[in-house]
């Protein structure tokens, strides 16, 4: 995978005329200033494109059936001014940096579309799987980034497998996911909860930075999206505004939850499906599923995803790291575009590494094998031990003037002890 080291924004505002046509207008480029007047585009080419949209939604779909439901999409939502200024961003960015593209889709009929299939015909790529540019669902929101509380990542998997629906293999989901966590070589740290209110109230109280919930889900055409959780076995339904009031004020700032239909809404509100009313709620980011994932699809997703963001802070890097494990996997099944990436933070990265502490105390004594070495600094010395987030951390020891013109003898009485404490790899 291309290593990004910076993503730019490239925002998409999609609004209503009427009932027959949008608008769409380009806010944000990576240049400041650069923007499109509003392109009027009808609603016919998205209707035209029916029938592989609900081939889509049951998963029965072919790799080329995908690719032409991918190009409908993409040149709907990217008419030639839009278009231009898409191809000119792309352009300017550095072999290190990509493109965010936030979709800003007011519009609620149109959160039911499946915008990560689209497909670049003249690139013939699905930006989707391009590290360079990754699609998001953007809904912005207050944010703020919290710091970690020590240099791991941590990861609650909460698991539901309520009687009277398809058996889940709990236990075995938890390993997998742990043996996937493991590949990170220690730096996320994983914890389990029931799947019931109960628990879930007692293990946040852990401080988990990551909630990733396993089980089912669905979708009510009267109060919307929902998960199923378990009490002593029976099916108890929890929808996005429950849980949100169990998350909110917590540590978890990213949801990721591997239930089907948990990322959709209704055509009459956007904010009606489980995953929407979480980020409304003030959760930073929630990675959900428009589209049911196979188990070993599942366990791919889990691999790829939590492995890329222990290697780096940015969430929708880690998404397009995981869709492309999926496609790499099974390039002839449409699992890959399953995920969808809601966002409110202003960009991928939720989280600040902890600083690193550096002292100036001197090392108690320790008796020495070899030669004793002495140090006679002309000046004030700066110690460079680290830098972190652009910030550089340093000690410095100022020299005594009146101590440089002492005595050979009395020079070397004196001792200089330098700490400088082993340096640590931050997420």
């Amino acid at each position: 995978m291309t290593e990004i080291s910076r993503y730019h924004n490239f925002d998409l505002l999609v609004s209503a005329v009427d009932g027959r046509s949008y608008a769409l207008r380009v806010l944000t480029t990576p240049e400041a200033g650069d923007s499109a007047a509003p392109a009027v585009v009808p609603a016919g080419p998205l209707t035209a494109l029916g029938d592989r949209l609900a081939a889509f939604r049951t998963q029965a779909i072919g790799r080329e059936e995908l690719r032409a439901l991918g190009v409908g999409l993409f040149d709907w939502l990217f008419p030639p001014p839009v278009r231009a200024l898409y191809r000119a961003s792309l352009g300017k960015l550095g072999p290190q940096d990509g493109l965010r593209l936030r979709l800003r889709i007011e519009p609620p009929e149109l959160h039911l579309l499946p915008w990560e299939c689209g497909y670049d015909a003249e690139a013939g790529v699905f930006p989707a799987l391009d590290p360079r540019t990754v699609p998001v669902r953007y809904l912005p929101g207050p944010f703020t980034r919290h710091k970690l509380r020590s240099h791991q990542l941590s990861v609650l998997v909460m698991a539901a497998s309520p009687a009277g629906f398809e058996p889940l293999d709990v236990a075995g989901e938890y390993r997998r996911i742990e043996d996937a966590l493991d590949l990170a070589g220690g730096r996320i740290q994983i914890g389990q909860s029931a799947g019931n209110v109960d628990a879930l109230q007692v293990a946040l109280r852990g401080g988990p930075n990551i909630l990733h919930f396993v089980g089912h889900g669905g979708y009510a055409e009267q109060g919307g999206g929902f998960l199923w959780l378990e009490d002593a076995g029976r099916p108890t339904p929890i929808d996005g505004e429950a849980l949100a009031a169990l998350l909110r004020g917590s540590s978890v700032r990213l949801v990721v939850l591997n239930a089907c239909e948990s990322a959709r809404s209704d055509p009459a509100d956007s904010f009606a499906g489980v995953a929407p009313r979480l980020v409304q709620a003030g959760l930073p980011a929630v990675v959900a599923m428009q589209a049911a994932l196979l188990d070993q699809a599942a366990l791919q997703f889990s691999t790829a995803f939590y492995g890329a963001l222990a290697d780096q802070p940015m969430v929708d890097a880690a998404v397009t790291a995981a869709r492309q494990a999926l496609f790499a996997h099974a390039p002839e099944e449409p699992g890959w575009a399953a995920p969808v990436l809601f966002l409110a933070a202003a960009d991928g990265v939720l989280w600040e590494p902890s600083p690193v502490v550096v002292s100036t105390e001197a090392p108690p004594p320790h008796p020495a094998a070899g030669p004793t070495f002495h140090f006679n600094f002309p000046g004030s010395v700066t110690i460079y031990a680290g830098q972190m987030g652009g910030e550089r951390r340093t000690t410095t020891i100022h020299h005594d003037d009146e101590a440089a013109d002492a005595t050979a003898e009395q020079t070397q009485r004196k001792r200089a002890s330098l700490l400088c404490p082993p340096l640590f790899r931050m997420l």
